[in-house]
């Protein structure tokens, strides 16, 4: 949520939040996940969704398949604004009783994928989440485009081999438009978060 509010701040937006999980984090991982009621999500988002325009709404990511279907409802009570959909990799906090990968990326597909303008995901999640079978649809060329046949308009795959030894990300949009700009790499110093 810092990292999107410094974001916006440089483009000249202002954000508001909705918590969906609190992480127990550091740097290198997440040791943690504790979900939100759904009945908070919502009356937290529909108290900053009346309370000022909003140019966009941003989810995920999600770890459970209630925070799913609330949002979704959100999404459809407020389906004039555009939804951006991140989908990220679950922690190793994920792998427990209380969360279920394959009914929350099923929520996802069923409830918000029709709803969503932009998918944002990284290329080798996908690709895992396809090989594991949680990618519904048969074997489409690119994964992503079974992110585009359940409804989402773009999807924006990050860290795609393009070719050997080079990455880019790439958005795929209705009629198999495909733009790509290649990967910049981190400065020295900076580290991201990975989840096996």
């Amino acid at each position: 949520m810092p990292a999107d509010a410094v974001t916006c701040a440089t483009l000249g937006a202002h954000t508001i939040s909705s918590v969906t999980s609190l992480h127990v984090q550091d740097t290198a991982a997440i040791e943690d996940v504790h979900d939100i009621a759904p009945e908070l999500i919502d009356d937290q988002a529909r108290c900053l969704l009346e309370d000022m325009p909003v140019g966009a709404i941003k989810a995920g990511p999600f770890y459970s398949a209630d925070a799913v279907r609330t949002v979704a409802q959100i999404a459809a009570d407020y389906s004039d604004v555009p939804l951006l959909l991140h989908l990220a990799a679950p922690s190793r906090a994920f792998s427990d009783d209380d969360h279920n990968l394959e009914e929350v990326v099923s929520s996802l597909f069923e409830l918000l994928l029709p709803q969503t303008d932009v998918v944002v995901i990284d290329d080798g999640l996908l690709a895992h989440w396809q090989t594991e079978g949680l990618v519904p649809g048969g074997a489409p060329t690119h994964p992503a485009t079974a992110l585009l046949n359940f409804g989402a308009q773009w999807v924006m795959t990050t860290n795609a081999q393009i070719r050997p030894g080079q990455w880019a990300h790439v958005l795929r949009g209705p009629d198999k438009q495909m733009f790509h700009w290649p990967r910049q790499p981190l400065p020295s110093g900076y580290s991201t978060m990975t989840a096996p």
